[in-house]
């Protein structure tokens, strides 16, 4: 995890990376989670009572895997159970625009 931040004046950006090798999903080292790669950044334009944020997500637009679990499943009528990863999905490239006003 690192990136870098660029400020002048009112402006801020920034460039995020975000880095998890392959690693081992269950106690056997059986299963594999995947590891990935993601890329975000953020620019910012702020005055005293104004500011405007531009964040982009997943900039490479990678399908990654964010949780990852080793988990043991058997369905009706099957005679084992199997143990197989299981994982949230990662969001998308993303686009995100806030704009405000302080009081």
């Amino acid at each position: 995890m690192g990136g870098i931040t660029y400020r002048k004046n009112q402006w801020r950006a920034n460039l995020r990376y975000r880095y998890l090798g392959d690693r081992p999903g269950d106690e056997t080292n059986t299963l594999i989670a995947e590891g990935y790669f993601l890329l975000d950044s953020n620019i910012k334009y702020e005055r005293e009572k104004f500011f405007a944020t531009l964040t982009l997500e997943n900039i490479l637009d990678e399908e990654w895997a964010e949780a990852q679990f080793a988990t043991e499943s058997r369905l009706r009528g099957e005679a084992q159970s199997v143990t197989e990863m299981n994982f949230t999905p990662g969001y998308p490239l993303t686009f995100r625009v806030q704009v405000g006003v302080r009081f």
